[in-house]
């Protein structure tokens, strides 16, 4: 399986970030869309996210900061692509 927390799929900068990618086990969206109560893939297994919050990089740029129901916060640039679910009811459905 390869890893859930991959930066392989983020366009150039200025690309739509509003695009769904659509997978078996849930939708693939930027880390900035996620959402308090939706579950993200990891490494192993799913997990419910708790909170999130922006936080600036002192370079510049926006990082998000992902508290989950076990283990550590998972601090992630903005765009990068996560499977998301809402809790244990299947995939997102579809953009609008």
């Amino acid at each position: 399986m390869p890893p859930a927390l991959t930066a392989a799929a983020v366009g150039p900068a200025g690309q739509s970030s509003e695009a769904v990618a659509r997978r078996r086990d849930g939708a693939e969206v930027a880390a900035v869309t996620v959402r308090a109560g939706q579950c993200v893939r990891v490494r192993d297994g799913w997990r419910s996210v708790r909170a999130v919050r922006g936080e600036p990089y002192a370079s510049g740029g926006l990082a998000v900061v992902l508290t989950l129901d076990e283990g550590p916060a998972l601090r992630l640039p903005a765009a990068t692509p996560l499977t998301v679910r809402d809790d244990g009811n299947g995939p997102l459905p579809s953009p609008s």
